[in-house]
């Protein structure tokens, strides 16, 4: 079953083919991350947002105690069931895409293989991976590359942490 996507994506980063990519990119690291956890017969959901630092820069303040901005943060649901939702909601991807293009310009790669490695970033975090300590992060990395080869982008795309 596919996941149902929310999309906000402010007006100057829209781009014809965005949603499609984000799409991918959200289908591949579920499929990829653990999808034993899911129940085949309920759709999965989530909230995609591409905003900018600003934005990026207040919620990292208020919710991780980090006075700047950063490229990618993740909200699990934590169990939420609104009426209008999938019974299996995973949580909110929130991406700076000023942060994207930075990135992307740093790396020397397109802003759109930059996009798709955030979002496959955020959504593994949505399913419990992180990167806190090197075993935790070699099995994300792990599961980034996966994600990133089956929607074929380069394996060797990582985040500048």
């Amino acid at each position: 079953m596919k996941p149902i996507i929310f999309f906000s994506i402010k007006r100057c980063s829209r781009k014809i083919g965005r949603q499609a990519l984000i799409r991918n990119s959200v289908q591949s690291a579920i499929s990829c991350g653990k999808p034993a956890l899911l129940s085949a017969s309920k759709p999965v959901g989530v909230s995609v947002v591409l905003t900018d630092d600003e934005q990026l820069h207040e919620l990292n303040l208020a919710f991780r105690g980090y006075d700047k901005p950063t490229d990618v943060l993740s909200f699990v649901a934590d169990g939420f069931e609104g009426a209008n939702m999938p019974e299996q909601y995973l949580g909110d991807v929130i991406i700076s895409m000023d942060h994207c293009k930075a990135n992307a310009a740093r790396a020397d790669h397109g802003e759109d293989d930059e996009l798709a490695l955030l979002v496959v970033h955020g959504i593994l975090h949505l399913l419990g991976f992180d990167h806190m300590n090197a075993s935790d992060k070699s099995r994300m990395w792990a599961e980034q590359k996966r994600a990133l080869k089956a929607i074929n982008l380069s394996p060797k795309l990582r985040l500048p942490r």
